[in-house]
């Protein structure tokens, strides 16, 4: 994802990590401000009375770890897939881009969309009569069989105008939320059900993906929309570990462009899959003509050029510099400033 990064602070840091991190910084908090550093200055006749401090200084910050390391587990709680006691494998609330299914995905799953909150959620074909409550709602409703359907005649193009869809200056032009979208919807071409992160921080990962019939997440995808930049080994590495915390078997890096000798270097051998933007272009190619054409329709519906607030989901504007070292150039902005101030780059333009 092509974002430009903010400066985060020790509390928004644990925020982003796994719960259990804030709990060991809380326990070394404890340990070394209220035990180690008064035992220190016990021998320190300017320091002694400095002693008192450190006991309220490791009470508020064992307390902030251990907020953070509170609001880092309801995060978790909130991303993950509904429980196999719900007869349901995803929950998708407001979700912008649902794909539709390719013919690999097996007859038995049917999509159920709740009729009160219109979420949706994804069940056996032979759990239709039986009644569900929604994990997002909580209202009991009965599945319905699946009406059979005429295909949409607006799917069906001729190969030969596919040929040309997706290239390689398509791929720079995207968004990066457009490209997500993209990459989502190559997945779910391919059999996944997938599952994108919401809005604001994705804590590593843009997209989980399922097996049928399976709760737990089966492989991870992080994008990056990066033109300019070749990825290199930390944020291959950051994939890695975040699989590793979340006990992942798979995950896939893709981006539009390419990456180090060092990164392709640490992914041999790992359960990784690196995809640059020629494999990815490929990759699309390999799909049905009906999904190439569907998929290409909803990725570049609209505007799809100007990034989108990864804070507040909403389009930039473009805004020019008024001080600092880049008086007058442009960049993106969100509309919503001052309460928020993401800002992104102008991408510069091929020579």
């Amino acid at each position: 994802m092509a974002r430009r990064k903010k400066e985060l602070g020790i509390f928004e840091m644990l925020m982003e990590l796994p719960w259990w991190v804030g709990v060991i910084f809380a326990g070394l908090a404890y340990i070394f401000i209220g035990i180690i550093v008064p035992s220190m200055w016990a021998g320190n006749p300017i320091l002694k009375g400095l002693t008192g401090l450190c006991s309220p200084v490791a009470g508020f910050a064992v307390f902030v770890c251990l907020l953070a390391s509170g609001i880092s587990a309801i995060r978790s709680q909130k991303n993950r897939p509904l429980s196999s006691g719900r007869a349901a494998r995803e929950y998708v609330p407001n979700r912008e881009y649902v794909p539709v299914r390719p013919v690999t995905v097996p007859a038995a799953d049917i999509d159920v969309k709740c009729p009160q909150c219109k979420s949706v959620l994804v069940a056996p074909a032979d759990m239709a009569g039986q009644t569900v409550t929604c994990e997002g709602c909580r209202h009991v409703f009965e599945i319905q069989k699946p009406r059979l359907k005429m295909p949409d005649a607006t799917k069906f193009y001729f190969p030969n105008k596919l040929a040309g869809n997706f290239s390689d200056a398509l791929l720079h032009e995207l968004e990066w939320k457009r490209f997500e979208l993209l990459v989502e919807g190559y997945f779910a071409f391919s059999g996944w059900t997938t599952r994108p992160n919401r809005v604001g921080a994705d804590g590593g990962v843009d997209v989980h993906l399922f097996r049928p019939d399976q709760q737990k997440a089966a492989a991870v995808v992080q994008c990056k929309a990066w033109n300019a930049y070749t990825v290199g080994v930390k944020p291959v590495r950051e994939l890695f570990g975040v699989m590793a915390a979340d006990g992942v078997p798979e995950g896939f890096f893709v981006t539009t462009g390419e990456y180090t000798v060092e990164a392709r270097s640490f992914a041999a051998g790992k359960p990784m899959t690196l995809i640059d933007g020629r494999d990815l272009l490929k990759r699309l190619e390999s799909l049905p003509a009906e999904a190439q054409a569907d998929l290409y329709a909803r990725v570049t519906a609209g505007d799809y050029t100007t990034p989108t607030c990864p804070q507040c989901g909403i389009k930039m504007v473009r805004r020019e510099a008024g001080k600092g070292r880049a008086v007058g150039s442009e960049f993106w902005g969100c509309p919503k400033y001052p309460r928020c101030r993401q800002t992104f780059q102008m991408k510069k333009e091929a020579d």
